[in-house]
């Protein structure tokens, strides 16, 4: 079996290593890819134009066939780090960023998505200023033309042990200290090909670390398909059930939630969703926090 060959470059290939600075932690970025042309560029920017001064950027790259690599290259006295190889999902790759990363703080950004500008001094201040293990956000959803369409929230604290029908905080929008990952919870579970993100956010909360809400938009994401959704749907609940916190009314409400979202999205045009989605929502027979403007 022929195996594709390990490619990397950046800064610290040619011998350059950043550190932190007093009142100035250094801050690591992890951006995975996997054919990610169209959007990648975007998210280096979004990186690299940052307000904060002492980042170090790192990219995962799954072995792209297209011009993603070329992209790469493109900012490789840039970008502080970048590796293309083949890896076994998502969730090993931003495990081999992390081991990779040298920063106090840890962030994590999809190929597709973008950091508002101030995103990493908004967030390390809170972490800084309230000896946080970790802070996090909101983020703004956008189309493929970068048009804001939606919103998505932290759920408040009262919502954390309910029926964890997704993630406790936007994953764009959080930064974790380095002693979460490598002392007092660990890394992402790879078992878990879609949510692992969601079990590692209770394993944060369930060890008890300090999160500070920064009540701030943190990035922009893009959302995947319906085909995705479902998929997501059925590994988020059985995370939810791994760690206790699905009875079964939680479980039936659960699919219930999912299965009306698909349908919705599937087979109703946008501005008749955005009337269903609220009214659901007030009848409680849809409980999101997943907010579409019109």
């Amino acid at each position: 079996m022929n195996m594709k060959k390990s490619i990397q470059g950046g800064l610290q290939t040619l011998g350059h290593h950043k550190k932190s600075l007093p009142h100035l932690p250094l801050v690591s970025v992890i951006t995975v890819v996997y054919n990610g042309e169209k959007f990648l560029e975007k998210a280096i920017n979004s990186v690299l134009n940052q307000t904060y001064n002492n980042i170090e950027y790192l990219i995962i790259d799954g072995g792209s066939t297209d011009s993603t690599l070329e992209i790469i290259k493109k900012y490789n006295k840039e970008i502080d780090y970048w590796v293309s190889e083949p890896d076994k999902g998502i969730y090993d790759a931003m495990n081999k960023g992390i081991n990779l990363s040298s920063g106090e703080i840890v962030g994590i950004l999809n190929s597709d998505d973008v950091y508002q500008l101030n995103a990493l001094e908004l967030s390390v201040n809170g972490i800084i200023n309230f000896r946080a293990d970790y802070s996090y956000g909101s983020v703004y959803r956008i189309d493929d033309f970068d048009k804001v369409v939606g919103a998505f929230h932290p759920l408040s604290k009262d919502k954390f042990g309910v029926t964890l029908q997704r993630s406790l905080y936007p994953h764009a929008s959080l930064f974790v200290t380095r002693q979460v990952y490598f002392s007092k919870v660990g890394l992402f579970n790879t078992n878990y090909r879609i949510a692992a993100d969601l079990d590692f956010m209770i394993r944060i909360h369930k060890r008890g670390c300090f999160g500070v809400d920064m009540s701030e938009y943190i990035a922009s994401f893009r959302t995947g398909g319906v085909s995705v959704a479902a998929e997501t749907c059925l590994e988020s609940r059985n995370i939810a059930i791994a760690h206790g916190r699905c009875k079964f009314i939680c479980k039936f409400k659960y699919i219930q939630n999912h299965i009306l979202r698909i349908l919705l999205v599937s087979f109703v045009p946008r501005s008749t969703f955005i009337v269903l989605h609220k009214l659901l929502n007030k009848l409680k027979l849809l409980n999101s926090k997943f907010e579409f403007y019109s």
